[in-house]
């Protein structure tokens, strides 16, 4: 059984090179925005080996699922909302981002890669200014959120995972991942969903760019989606629009390649930790339920400095009352409401206590699991889940897999339709 690995508090460095992001992150958006007169806040942007499958009905959507272990010992299991998996590990990223076929092209790949750390996020102020935020099991499992470097760190974490030399660069404003393909370096950036072509319909990397920013604003083959892009950064505006104001082709996105004295690779980026889960990530306590609630999308989670995110979602774990234990799940702990005590750090405090609300608010290191003392009826704990990427709010899917699942009944409740 593979062990669950967490990353303890970064250097204070984190802070200060992540504010340094930040900063920088909103000057496009009033730069790109503001002749336009509009009044947004955006910025740069495992094998199932005798396994049991209890599933909902997919034909008809969800308002709940509950999970409830019915045994006296715990439950493990793989988790599937809507078709997609929580993961365990970073191959098991890979694995769906690659497919079980033969490995793809360097190029292929790079940008298979980028398409799918793309697809799993949105631009928004980030969860926590920690290099933990950016491990892509937690990122995709949990946050799917955040600004320019985030989505660059993340890129950069799986293409290394990848076998692909990989790197991330600060530019003037802006945070964008390299990778190394076919021997040359080649741009990413997910946040603002662009690679660029040189003339010769090779990807440019960023020194290139800097040389030749028509490769920017001519581009060679523009990759805007539009719908992404509204979905992205919430543009209030036609379709047609969009696409003339699309910031990767602007004129601010040369100047930040253009403008090229203070550009330079930032090595903070490679110490993201690797973080792990357990093949079969979900346990499930005796007695405890796992409620998927299709309101859950409308969950409401600051950034770390205070913005509500626009799109968040949560899962609730309700405790059995009596029960003790060590709560381990591959998905981070956000809130926690109740009586029960449980044990934080050297000392033990009420699971409702401001002592943990405080200590969770740090998000200094991932928390994903806690240790309790004793639970009490109602003590719930509240797991923050990726909306990107499961979209509650059109649940119509939920799976339980493994071969430790079958103690754990499924019960789903249908929305009103007219």
């Amino acid at each position: 059984m593979a062990s669950t690995h967490i990353q303890l508090a970064d250097s204070s460095r984190a802070a200060t090179d992540k504010r340094h992001g930040w900063r920088n992150a909103r000057h496009w958006s009033a730069a790109m925005l503001a002749g336009f007169g509009m009044l947004i806040q955006i910025g740069c942007g495992g094998s199932e080996e005798a396994a049991t499958d209890r599933s909902s009905d997919l034909s008809a959507p969800l308002a709940k699922v509950v999970l409830e272990n019915q045994s006296d010992s715990e439950a493990r299991f793989g988790l599937v909302i809507n078709g997609r998996s929580f993961f365990s590990t970073e191959d098991d990223v890979l694995n769906e981002v690659v497919g079980s076929g033969p490995r793809p092209s360097e190029p292929d790949l790079a940008v298979a890669l980028w398409k799918f750390v793309r697809d799993n996020r949105y631009h928004f102020e980030p969860y926590s200014p920690h290099r933990w935020s950016h491990a892509p099991v937690v990122y995709f499992n949990s946050i799917g959120f955040g600004l320019c470097d985030d989505a660059a760190s993340v890129y950069r974490a799986l293409a290394t995972r990848a076998g692909l030399e990989s790197r991330v660069w600060f530019l003037s404003g802006h945070v964008v991942a390299e990778a190394k393909v076919l021997g040359r370096w080649a741009v990413f950036d997910p946040d603002l969903e662009a690679y660029y072509l040189d003339r010769e319909g090779r990807i440019a990397g960023v020194e290139q760019l800097a040389q030749d920013p028509s490769l920017i604003s001519s581009p060679v083959a523009p990759f805007t989606d539009v719908s992404r892009l509204l979905w992205d950064f919430m543009l209030p505006i036609e379709p047609s629009i969009a696409t003339s104001i699309a910031p990767a082709y602007s004129a601010y996105a040369v100047a930040l390649y253009a403008t090229d004295s203070d550009n330079h690779v930032e090595p903070w980026y490679d110490e993201v930790p690797v973080i792990a889960f357990d093949p079969e990530p979900f346990v499930l306590p005796p007695g405890a339920r796992l409620v998927i609630d299709a309101q859950g999308h409308s969950t409401s989670v600051k950034s770390w400095n205070g913005l509500t995110a626009p799109r968040a979602a949560s899962i609730r774990l309700e405790l059995a009352a009596g029960w003790s234990g060590t709560i381990r799940l591959p998905l981070i702990i956000s809130a926690a409401h109740g009586s029960g005590l449980v044990r934080l750090e050297d000392r033990i405090v009420a699971l409702g206590s401001l002592e943990l609300e405080q200590h969770l608010a740090l998000r200094d290191r991932a928390v994903n699991s806690l240790e309790v003392v004793r639970a009490e009826a109602g003590d719930q704990v509240t797991l923050l889940v990726n909306q990107s990427r499961f979209r509650l709010d059109e649940l119509r899917d939920v799976r339980v897999l493994g071969a430790r699942a079958g103690a754990v009944s499924v019960v789903r409740t249908l929305q009103d339709v007219p």
